[in-house]
């Protein structure tokens, strides 16, 4: 998993915190981008895309929910890993 840190951008906290970011995992290229809005995260990762599934979770105790948009190639669990890393490196929370 290599992270391309000449894609790697943020911007400001106005209207929002959001970071861009690319990388490779399991040979695909993969486009995430966290934006941290006031009630709530969205974290978008796609290798098609395309926003592809939307999923919401929250959790007791934790003061924001996630909305979390996969757009796949491959939906194995070393790409869901890999993705999963890449966000808790990466995190704007």
């Amino acid at each position: 998993m290599n992270i391309d840190q000449n894609v790697a951008s943020s911007t400001p906290n106005f209207p929002v915190s959001q970071l861009n970011f690319s990388l490779e995992i399991k040979g695909n290229k993969t486009e995430i981008i966290i934006s941290s809005y006031e009630d709530h995260v969205m974290v978008i990762a796609t290798q098609i895309g395309a926003m592809g599934t939307i999923l919401h979770a929250s959790l007791s105790g934790v003061s924001k929910p996630l909305v979390l948009s996969l757009g796949l190639k491959d939906h194995s669990a070393g790409t869901l890993k890999g993705i999963v890393s890449a966000v808790i490196d990466k995190r704007l929370w």
